[in-house]
């Protein structure tokens, strides 16, 4: 008998709310002008401060709460009502050539993505197994080519309005953007509580 042990799981959905979009690439734009924005996973393109807009939050909370909610109602029988908190999200525009190193996030309980504007080859976001030693394993990817238990990454073409949650201590990095335009994404690292 197959028993699953330290598995793993992202969760991916779609988002449709013009509102919510112009609002974000509204607020880039008014923080392109106001300050230089950050260096951290990001190589090359403009990352920005934390994003205090309330009307943001308001809609990444109430938008983040019911997919994160399917997200952990799809791990377990019982949904346990949870409460979410945005411990900080910021906006990601990635320029041609722009990439984010591998990283985590620590010290949260999810992260999440959510893609505002999308190209072909505007850079895949990775995800990669911490037991580095699979990648080496010909075996496990030649014979079982179709389970994600054997795999050293795997890999997401985003496209727009993609949501992505994943828990926070999951490594991951986005590989170059070979497209003209700009890809523009917010991110997010989440707390989550018991509600009740």
């Amino acid at each position: 008998m197959k028993k699953n042990i330290f598995t793993t799981s992202i969760y991916r959905s779609r988002n449709y709310n013009r509102l919510y979009d112009e609002i974000i690439l509204n607020e880039l734009e008014k923080q392109k002008k106001i300050n230089q924005g950050v260096e951290r996973s990001n190589v090359g393109g403009f990352q920005t401060l934390r994003i205090d807009n309330e009307q943001i939050l308001k809609e990444s909370s109430e938008m983040l709460t019911a997919h994160l909610s399917n997200y952990l109602l799809s791990l377990q029988n019982k949904m346990k009502p949870v409460k979410v908190h945005i411990a900080n999200c910021w906006i990601n525009e990635n320029y041609k050539f722009s990439y984010n190193e591998p990283h985590v996030h620590p010290l949260t309980s999810f992260s999440a993505v959510y893609y505002i504007k999308t190209t072909p080859n505007c850079g895949n976001i990775e995800f990669y197994n911490e037991n580095s030693i699979v990648g080496f394993m010909n075996l496990y990817s030649e014979y079982l080519p179709d389970s994600s238990d054997f795999h050293s990454k795997f890999t997401i073409t985003p496209v727009q309005n993609d949501l992505i949650i994943f828990p926070s201590y999951l490594k991951h990095g986005v590989t170059q953007n070979l497209s003209d335009d700009p890809r523009v994404s917010i991110a997010f690292n989440l707390h989550v509580f018991p509600d009740g």
